[in-house]
């Protein structure tokens, strides 16, 4: 049976006995309403229909709260549903963005050569690994990572801010103004580089899939 057909039944019930009460004041046998109160039974049936409802008003009011506050839970859980969203979204993005510097220093080696670097060519391959390298920390948000997620997320952070001040480093040994040939230190910095590189991107594809299980499934 819905509420509203419920509410109505109590209602009814309640108005039936107010109207049976009514009704036998007027038709009744007794001369007054005087009479009909000084009878015993008239107060047993008002005080019946009197917690009847004060019990429906009871009722109504706990079914409203309860109503009210499965509301409350549900925004809240909905809220929580989309800040996990907009957080896993984010972490997604930030770990992909792990992966470029590595395309961006291997594409660059394998086109010039170590051979054919120059030193103006080693600086401007050093400056796209550094616009590639992000430099914010991970958004962890409140998605509920375990210690082990979050070290290895605290690792990440801390390998790509190495890789970002050594290919600092690299440009600062080399100058956009010289076409000589780069110093041996420099060339194997730029290996290092490399090195270090495909090491943040390996270990952020393995954070990508540790926290996969963490995907929102938003209701439809």
């Amino acid at each position: 049976m819905k509420e509203t057909h419920r509410d109505t039944l109590v209602v009814a019930a309640i108005a039936g006995g107010c109207g049976i009460v009514v009704g036998a004041a007027l038709i009744g046998p007794w001369r007054s309403l005087a009479e009909l109160l000084s009878k015993p039974w008239f107060y047993g049936w008002a005080a019946a229909w009197a917690t009847a409802a004060v019990g429906f008003g009871a009722f109504y009011y706990a079914r409203e709260a309860h109503k009210l506050r499965k509301d409350e839970i549900s925004r809240h859980e909905d809220r929580m549903r989309d800040a996990s969203i907009a957080t896993f979204n984010l972490l997604q993005h930030a770990l992909a963005s792990r992966f470029v510097p590595h395309f961006t220093i291997s594409f660059g080696i394998k086109s010039a050569g170590l051979e054919g670097l120059t030193s103006r060519g080693l600086f401007l391959l050093a400056q796209s690994a550094l616009a590639a390298i992000p430099t914010g920390e991970m958004p962890l948000g409140s998605l509920p990572l375990t210690e082990n997620e979050i070290s290895k997320l605290g690792a990440l952070d801390t390998n790509s801010r190495l890789l970002r001040h050594t290919v600092e480093a690299l440009i600062a040994q080399n100058s956009y103004f010289s076409d000589k040939r780069p110093s041996q230190a420099s060339i194997d910095m730029i290996q290092e580089i490399a090195k270090m590189a495909n090491v943040v991107a390996n270990d952020a594809l393995e954070v990508k899939g540790m926290i996969e299980k963490y995907r929102p499934v938003k209701p439809q």
